[in-house]
């Protein structure tokens, strides 16, 4: 029974996470919710409590817990490698780590006390609250960014998760104390991190775009010269039944390059920080794109400032 409340405590904040992922379509899957909260949890807090005793408790949690939840979380995403696994996986290890850590809060405190206003004033409620509305968003946001890392050419996102756990627990150690400069200092980490897992993927069709592109230059080395064709002598249907036919003989790369129209499929994307601007219906449009490196050093500065901050004024 000592352990209910807190279940109830830890799995209400993690389904309100998943029914805001499930607004955005990145539901995620039960299994890697069992799999995050059951074996990878249970497994990271074996592995910490001996590396915890041999580095300490600083030591262990800016370096040792990052690396190893981070590691442990990304391998929990194995059997589909998308981003509905690594948040699936995070939200079942957040839920697993704030039961053992509610269950720590609360134990010194009955049913009725928890109710009464004296506890919700308390400096153990905001923590409660604190955690619970934080911790699912770090695991469930860094695995989504880790799990990345299964594709080609994109080795660095699981470093990059690595960096953003360390920084959160960084200002979680400066901060214990006082929650408004923790408050801010973990939207100050989690928000360029959420920014990255939730911003508009322009590159997402080059996940596969590399087999397709290989397979139709196969293929088209395969298909005769009759290929090329000038389209301005076909009818509209005529038009349509080539395509329709070429389509399936060489792809839509080969029926591209059969008629002259090389496309590119690649997009240039910044590391750092850069303004473009675009033209869409006569309109000038300009965005501001943040790179993974431009992500960290907006956290880094975030942070910096936090803590001069948090040094001058608190």
């Amino acid at each position: 029974m000592a352990y209910v409340l807190p279940s109830l405590f830890s799995f209400s904040f993690v389904l309100v996470y998943v029914r805001i992922f499930r607004l955005i379509k990145k539901a995620p899957r039960t299994i890697e919710m069992l799999t995050g909260s059951i074996p990878i949890s249970i497994t990271a807090v074996i592995l910490e409590s001996y590396l915890f005793n041999y580095l300490g408790t600083l030591l262990g949690l800016l370096v040792a817990a990052p690396v190893l939840e981070e590691a442990l979380k990304f391998a929990g995403t194995a059997r589909k490698r998308d981003v509905s696994s690594g948040l699936g996986v995070g939200l079942g290890f957040a839920f697993t780590e704030n039961l053992l850590y509610f269950h720590a809060f609360l134990s010194g405190y009955s049913i009725s006390s928890i109710v009464s206003v004296s506890f919700i004033s308390s400096q153990v409620f905001l923590f409660v609250a604190m955690r619970g509305s934080f911790d699912p968003l770090l695991h469930a946001t860094l695995t989504g960014l880790s799990v990345r890392t299964w594709q080609k050419d994109k080795r660095f996102w699981l470093p990059i998760a690595i960096g953003f756990h360390v920084a959160y627990n960084f200002v979680a150690v400066l901060g214990m104390t006082n929650i408004p400069f923790l408050v801010a200092a973990d939207v100050a980490v989690l928000g360029p991190a959420l920014f990255l897992l939730l911003r508009k993927a322009r590159t997402s069709i080059q996940t596969v775009s590399p087999k397709i592109t290989t397979e139709s230059k196969q293929r088209t080395d395969k298909v005769k010269p009759q290929v090329q064709v000038d389209v301005r002598k076909l009818g509209i249907d005529n038009l349509a039944a080539w395509v329709r036919a070429s389509s399936r003989a060489i792809g839509f790369q080969g029926i591209t390059k059969a008629i002259g129209l090389e496309l590119s499929d690649r997009y240039e994307r910044t590391m750092w920080i850069r303004r473009s601007l675009t033209v869409s219906n006569g309109r000038k449009i300009t965005y501001t794109e943040i790179g993974p490196y431009g992500a960290l050093l907006v956290t880094a500065l975030a942070a910096l400032g936090g803590i001069a901050v948090w040094v001058l004024f608190l």
